[in-house]
Formats: structure tokens, C-alpha cells, sequence
């Protein structure tokens, strides 16, 4: 989860790792029933075509308030694992409006497209982590929180070029093909420990919400 996707759903985290994704989002649908479940209809569809359309739902946020998102569900498979992972991609589209929510709709699309114009969901993700050098797991880490190339390099201190050939060096040692799926192998289950150590507070709970953890996975 990154820090847009915790701030929409008030969540923390640290506390998401591992829950599944219907105790994370807790999506409702227009009509006010609810959307997410353990028989998730956007799992099932991404399981068996890759990708979902974009659907519309509601989350709520950590102040109680109802808020509007396009989801999209992306299916990355998982070495040695029968099951893939199941990636949740989010864009709020408050207030709403039936002619921008059809814009915002295909604006994400193209978007997400330019990002990973070349998604293979068949391929297993298997390079390790390991092989990156500290510089390069930092541009990593900026990507999952969905900086842009250009506002890690201010972020940084180094060029826009600079930054981009750490992110083809990033993809050539993970074995993707796509900045999506890197950051997608960084939510498979290897890499879930080390990330819940990043992620938890130094000391002393600091959720101040109860029985309420969240996640996109």
C-alpha cells in the first residue's frame, strides 16, 4: 500500500500486511450494498483475464467520510505459488460526476498504460531483491509511494537520466518488464516481512482506530 492508498482508506500500513483485501478496502457499490467479499468478483475476473475494466465504488475514510474511487484489479503471478496476486490499482474521483467519472476512467487507463506498456501477467517475478543497490532500492521505495520519475530525481539530488537508468537497471535485476510489476514484486509475500519492519512504529501503537486494519494488495 502506498501512502495515497493509506491516506484514502485511513489506514496504516504496517497493520494491512497479510489481511485480505475485503477486510482492506470494504468497498460498497452505488446502490449502497456491499462490494467487496471473500468471493470478490474482481478477483475472480483478474485471476482469469489478468485485468479487471474499472469499476466504480466507495470506500470510507479514516474521518467516517464516504469517497468515490475507480478501481482496477491486475493479476501478477507468483513464483512457485498456483494463486497470483492480485494488485489493486485506485484513483479517487470525488465529487461525483457521470461525465468526469468516464474521463477520469480513461485518463487512469492511459496512464497506468504509459507506466507499464509492456505488463506480462503470465510471467513469474523470481530475481531477488537482494541484487539492488542501496541507491537503487531507494528509487524503489520512492516508486511504491508513486512518485514520478522526475520528482525523485528533485527528491534525490540526482538527474532525471540518472533516475531512469536506475529504474532500467532496477527492472533488468528483478526480471520485469514494467515499473508495475516491480512494485508488485515488492508486495509479494517474500518481501512482506521486511516491509512490515520498514513500516512499524518505533514504539507504542499509533492507530487510534480499532479492528479496522486496511490493505491494497
Amino acid at each position: 500500500m502506498n501512502e495515497e492508498a493509506a491516506s484514502l482508506l485511513g489506514r496504516i500500513p504496517s497493520e494491512c500486511c497479510r489481511l485480505p483485501c475485503y477486510h482492506v478496502i470494504e468497498a460498497i457499490r452505488p446502490d449502497g450494498r456491499r462490494y467487496c467479499s471473500p468471493s470478490c468478483p474482481l478477483k475472480r475476473v483478474a485471476r482469469r483475464h489478468g485485468k479487471t475494466s474499472t469499476i466504480r465504488v466507495g470506500v470510507q475514510d479514516a474521518a467516517g467520510r464516504r469517497r468515490w474511487i475507480h478501481l482496477l484489479g491486475i493479476s501478477v503471478p507468483r513464483s512457485g505459488r498456483r494463486v497470483p496476486w492480485i494488485v489493486h490499482c485506485a484513483e479517487h474521483i470525488e465529487p461525483y460526476d457521470e461525465t468526469a467519472a468516464a474521463q477520469g476512467s480513461e485518463r487512469f487507463l492511459r496512464q497506468l498504460a504509459a507506466r507499464s506498456p509492456h505488463l506480462d501477467a503470465r510471467r513469474s517475478i523470481e530475481t531477488p531483491r537482494d541484487a539492488l543497490t542501496p541507491r537503487e532500492r531507494e528509487v524503489l521505495d520512492l516508486l511504491i509511494r508513486d512518485r514520478t520519475l522526475r520528482s525523485i530525481a528533485a527528491h534525490l539530488g540526482i538527474s532525471y537520466a540518472t533516475v531512469r537508468n536506475h529504474v532500467q537497471h532496477i527492472l533488468s535485476k528483478l526480471g520485469v518488464h514494467s515499473i508495475l510489476e516491480a512494485i508488485a514484486y515488492c508486495l509479494t509475500e517474500e518481501d512482506l516481512p521486511d516491509r512490515v519492519a520498514r513500516n512499524r512504529p518505533a514504539r507504542g501503537p499509533t492507530n487510534t482506530r480499532t479492528a479496522r486494519p486496511s490493505q491494497f494488495s
